[in-house]
């Protein structure tokens, strides 16, 4: 994942060191308590305002912060109305509004919210600046966000729900929400986050949630948290676009797909090779297919992003290209149970550049059947393998494509129907896109 992660900088400072402790005031005149954590001084550094879930205080960030301030960013880590403590740090604005007799419900804590996205603006940052919120403040910052157009150039929110009132108060808000957007969740949290996702008419908007994992707010970053990892690689993917000064050798950028998923495409040269490729979950990633420019990247990019799609999609560059291609098919047997015998030439060297499968595509691009091969073949090519049982009918019409795995499908395939016979064709190697994760798979080497 060396394409994904942007974690190349090295900082000689320690971070506990960077932070200072502020406070500055909300509209109504209550002192709002904040921890400001400094990547660089320059007033150009992009700015992320972090607040906090229920119960909680500034120090839900102690340890998420200092990993935000590697990626470049300076932090403003506040202490909303509504809270107490985390990680053994009080919360000083809940304190000073309950002396005060302010209130201290969900919707009161929107001045703080305010005041500390100014306090960031006046003092800190006049470069891009992402707003942040765990729990009931990542429906805050929704709210806001659908308000004040302006507020800010991005915003994530982690496990929003339906927290502030009975209706779809938050789904409402979110609708009128136009700056690029990132909402996670716990696993178990989609029926809550999702629906308020959706209702996001950012063009530029990611929704990610693993099959497993997770814990609810912010804290799903803490170490010791399932697929914490995970978490971690889709937050980086996004800011990414907010970083400056930082990049490196690759740039990644996030681009919004039908359903929500996260596609990944790197900005490079026209003149570079790239290979596409595909995961699920994040952690195993499978060629899809090679383009030798970066519009063509862009292109099937687009064209995986299939409205069912629920894959992660990256592009990087490689230094050469290796398609397979398949030369016959031939087919016996009965209905539901033919046999296919399937030629293949492929340009491979070894473990690292082989033909790993083969496999039978509906018309739709669902995977009917994969023959795994379990060896290179590279002293012998062509080669032919067969496999099977592959349950169709007699003149049931199929897709024969073969894979690389380092450079994914080719588009020379065969088309056809046992009983009309195959023929050579093209298919775009996107084509049933999903496919390329399904079981069986080569084992990992």
């Amino acid at each position: 994942m060396k394409y994904l992660l942007l974690l190349a900088l090295v900082w000689p400072v320690s971070l506990w060191a960077q932070l200072k402790k502020i406070t500055f005031p909300a509209a109504d005149g209550l002192e709002v308590t904040a921890d400001f954590y400094e990547a660089a001084e320059s007033r150009q550094t992009p700015m992320i305002v972090l607040f906090h879930q229920a119960g909680s205080s500034r120090g839900e960030y102690r340890d998420i912060a200092p990993r935000l301030v590697r990626l470049g960013f300076n932090c403003l880590a506040v202490d909303q109305r509504s809270g107490n403590s985390r990680n053994g740090v009080s919360n000083e604005t809940a304190a000073r509004a309950a002396a005060e007799g302010k209130g201290t419900a969900f919707l009161d804590a929107i001045p703080d919210l305010e005041a500390a996205v100014a306090k960031a603006k006046a003092d800190y940052s006049s470069g891009p600046l992402v707003i942040w919120g765990s729990s009931y403040s990542s429906t805050l910052v929704l709210k806001l966000m659908g308000e004040q157009l302006e507020l800010a150039d991005g915003v994530l929110s982690f496990s929003p729900g339906e927290y502030l009132g009975e209706g779809n108060v938050v789904r409402t808000a979110a609708a009128k929400v136009k700056a690029p957007t990132f909402v996670t969740a716990a696993s178990n949290e989609e029926n809550a986050s999702r629906p308020i996702f959706e209702a996001i008419p950012a063009e530029d908007k990611v929704y990610f949630l693993p099959s497993s994992g997770g814990q609810h707010g912010s804290s799903t970053l803490n170490d010791g948290v399932a697929n914490q990892a995970l978490y971690w690689d889709a937050v980086t993917a996004f800011l990414a676009r907010f970083q400056l000064g930082q990049k490196p050798a690759i740039e990644v950028t996030t681009k919004q797909m039908d359903g929500g998923q996260l596609s990944l495409s790197f900005e490079g040269t026209a003149e570079k090779r790239y290979r596409i490729s595909a995961s699920k979950d994040l952690t195993r990633w499978l060629a899809l297919a090679s383009v030798t420019s970066e519009s063509d990247a862009m292109t099937l990019l687009d064209e995986a992003q299939v409205k069912r799609s629920k894959l992660f999609y990256r592009a990087e560059p490689v230094v050469e290209l290796a398609q397979p291609e398949i030369t016959q098919v031939s087919a016996s047997g009965s209905a539901g149970s033919y046999r296919f015998n399937v030629t293949i030439r492929s340009p491979e060297t070894g473990w690292e550049r082989y033909a790993d499968w083969w496999e039978v595509l509906d018309e739709k691009g669902d995977l009917l059947y994969r023959r795994v091969l379990q060896h290179p073949h590279v002293t012998e090519q062509p080669f032919t393998r067969s496999g099977g049982e592959v349950a169709i009918t007699a003149d049931q019409v199929v897709w024969v494509r073969a894979h690389m795995n380092d450079g994914g499908y080719g588009k020379a395939v065969f088309k056809g129907s046992v009983s009309a016979g195959f023929q050579a064709a093209e298919l775009s190697p996107v084509f049933g896109s999903e496919a390329v994760v399904s079981d069986p798979l080569p084992n990992v080497r």
